[in-house]
């Protein structure tokens, strides 16, 4: 009796979790269709086709449901780039790596209607770009950050402050390509983001290598 209760229970919270989920999803889309002002929690109760009392139960506020939508976009992508970072792979082709998958993510339609809305409403609400730059821009700085100042350490870049290296880094992604392809002036493309993350590690190399070195990044 006890192992079927214990199953039972554990049913419930898996379906508590999928039904989480499918609230994110909708609130989601109604965040990057309406605008974060645009959209209620009213509006997304109806849309899940549930109560007002069911949404509450699950959020307590439109921002903490916007911080739910923003932590589930990056979860799996901050996931993708440990995994990149932990690789046996050299710095230059680790690097190389890493700034393409950034690249290709900060380029999807997905990722920028979000920097849009971010962008765009932040000024009337302040919280949506704390919320996004703890669970985006944070995040992988202090990521990127934690790997270069092991990899000053290790004597693979010059001496000098990782968290500034990551910040380089991280801002030569944000370039010309992804402002190009954010203005709709260009599309993305993925051999052009490959093409773009070895300039920019050619550049970044050329800053951070320990003298004597420079790796060919093509």
């Amino acid at each position: 009796m006890e192992t079927v209760e214990t199953v039972r229970l554990s049913k419930r919270e898996e379906n508590r979790l999928e039904r989480r989920k499918a609230i994110i999803a909708v609130a989601g889309q109604s965040f990057l269709e309406r605008g974060y002002a645009g959209t209620t929690m009213s509006g997304v109760s109806a849309a899940i086709g549930g109560s007002k009392g069911t949404l509450w139960s699950y959020f307590a506020s439109k921002e903490e449901l916007f911080s739910a939508f923003i932590g589930e976009s990056v979860s799996e992508f901050q996931a993708l780039l440990t995994q990149v970072l932990d690789q046996s792979a050299s710095l230059d082709t680790t690097l190389e790596t890493l700034c393409c998958e950034v690249l290709i993510k900060l380029t999807a339609p997905d990722a920028l209607a979000l920097y849009r809305l971010v962008a765009g409403e932040s000024g009337r609400s302040p919280e949506i770009g704390r919320i996004f730059y703890e669970h985006g821009p944070q995040v992988l700085d202090a990521l990127l950050s934690r790997f270069l100042t092991d990899q000053i350490a290790k004597g693979q870049l010059c001496e000098g402050d990782g968290a500034a290296m990551a910040e380089t880094l991280i801002s030569m992604c944000l370039g010309r390509y992804h402002t190009r392809v954010l203005l709709g002036v260009q599309s993305a493309d993925r051999a052009i983001a490959q093409n773009e993350a070895r300039r920019i590690c050619a550049d970044f190399f050329a800053l951070y290598a320990p003298r004597g070195t420079l790796p060919a990044t093509g």
